[in-house]
Parts: structure tokens; C-alpha cells; sequence
């Protein structure tokens, strides 16, 4: 009986009316939580009855918090909210890669993807992100080099891939990269054809694209 009056409680007073919005481009910075991994946030906020992380917002926009914003709307629940100050929108997005850079539950891909973004989107150099990351100048390459693959391929496989739904390795990636346009289409149809299947699993013989690369 407690638990069903504190649920109810906490439904019937927690709607808050001037909710945070979500900002396109703050979103796209965020690593998106696979189907599974939003499942059990949401499970787990609900056997908790609260949101125990504020919403971190600038000028009313959520930064972070998304996933939490969104399963606390869906349930009405109450939540908080803590306005974090920035100068412009690029010093947001700088916090938002770099925070991103900070939590272990970031994949391989993920990563490489951050710390790309936090190079094209920074006025240093390559040396100093480098030396600021913690990784050599080769690996921020490499990265920069793997993301323009992930943004070229068609959207239904960026997403799987961002999302973590789609097994996919930085070099299987760049193996991508390498194909022909008719090689890439074939992959592609692949995954789409096969759910289950990874990236590498879908890239041509090795000798194949050994042979393709060779002759580009």
C-alpha cells in the first residue's frame, strides 16, 4: 500500500509544467543507450521512484540527462533540474564531448567518435587535444579518419552502430572505407538482411578487399 501511494504521489505532484527541451545538436554529441540499456534505466528509475541525477541544462536546454528527462515525462515523475553556465553553444558542446570522454560506458566506436568531434570542434591543434586526452596524435587521426566513415554510411546503419546495436570495430569500419560504392551497398544490404550480423562479418573476403584497396 505504501509503495502504490508513494507511486501515486509522486505521478499526481511530480508533472512539472516548464520542462527542459531538448536541443538537436546537444543530442547528437550524446551516446544513445540501446534498447536494452534505456529498458533497465527505465526499470531501475521506477523501482526507485525518483530520478536521482539532476537534468543539466544551459538557457533551459538539457545537456545531460536525456534518456532520464524523457522516462521521467513518459511516468510524470518529478525530477530536478541544475542550470550549468556556459558562454555560447560551442563551449557546450565541448562539456558535453568531453564529459562523454569521462564514462566507462562509452564503447570503442563511441569514444573514437568523441574524441574526433572534440578535435574538429576545437580551435588547438592536434597536439595539444592530443596531449589533452591522453592518446597520441596518430590515434586522434585515426579517429577523425573512422567518424568521416560512420557519417558517410546510409542513416539506418550510422544509427544501429551509434546506438551499439550494431557490432562494429574502428578498423572494420576503416576497412569500409576502403570499399567500392557497389562493395558498400552490398554491406549494407547485408546488415539489413541479417540483424545479427556484424560489421566485419559483412565486409567482403580479405583478399577481396585487399585486391580493391590495392588498385585505388
Amino acid at each position: 500500500c505504501l509503495r502504490l501511494t508513494a507511486l501515486a504521489s509522486m505521478f499526481l505532484t511530480g508533472w512539472v509544467m516548464d520542462k527542459p527541451k531538448i536541443d538537436q545538436q546537444f543530442s547528437r554529441c550524446q551516446r544513445k543507450l540501446t534498447e536494452d540499456e534505456l529498458q533497465q534505466l527505465e526499470d531501475n528509475i521506477i523501482s526507485d521512484f525518483a530520478i536521482h541525477d539532476p537534468i543539466k541544462t544551459w538557457n533551459g536546454l538539457v545537456v545531460d540527462g536525456e534518456h532520464r528527462l524523457k522516462i521521467a515525462l513518459k511516468h510524470k515523475m518529478t525530477f530536478e533540474t541544475k542550470e550549468v553556465e556556459f558562454k555560447d553553444r560551442e563551449e557546450v558542446v565541448d562539456w558535453i564531448m568531453r564529459h562523454q570522454v569521462g564514462r566507462r560506458n562509452l564503447d570503442t566506436v563511441g569514444m573514437t567518435t568523441v574524441r574526433a568531434r572534440i578535435f574538429q570542434g576545437s580551435a588547438k591543434d592536434i597536439e595539444e587535444v592530443s596531449n589533452e586526452l591522453g592518446v597520441s596524435r596518430r590515434t586522434i587521426e585515426r579517429d577523425v579518419e573512422t567518424t568521416a566513415v560512420i557519417d558517410s554510411l546510409p542513416e539506418d546503419i550510422k544509427s544501429r552502430i551509434e546506438a551499439g546495436a550494431l557490432v562494429a570495430s574502428a578498423k572494420d569500419l576503416r576497412k569500409y572505407g576502403q570499399l567500392t560504392e557497389s562493395q558498400k551497398k552490398k554491406a549494407c544490404e547485408t546488415l539489413r538482411n541479417d540483424p545479427m550480423k556484424t560489421l566485419k562479418g559483412a565486409l567482403p573476403e580479405e583478399k577481396k578487399l585487399n585486391k580493391t584497396a590495392h588498385l585505388t
